[in-house]
């Protein structure tokens, strides 16, 4: 295995070391990049719903985007 020095803030190693448990920094790093990029865990998830369904989704999700700013 190749060994890189990397500089992170105070607060992500605390983050790191809480999230980590027995798994390496390299395994949370990992899943991290893994979970939060990969949309196509989504694809297929409203296969199920009716239109009405979808739509009430899909304004929840636009009121909770408008209300970040």
């Amino acid at each position: 295995m190749v060994s890189k020095n990397i500089t992170i803030t105070e607060e992500a190693y605390k983050y790191l070391k809480n999230v980590k448990g027995k798994r390496s920094f390299s395994e949370v790093i990992l899943s991290l990049s893994r979970s939060s990029d990969d949309i196509m865990q989504f694809a297929g998830s409203m296969k199920d719903l009716d239109s009405k369904s979808i739509e009430n989704v899909r304004e929840d999700a636009n009121r909770d985007w408008s209300n970040r700013g």
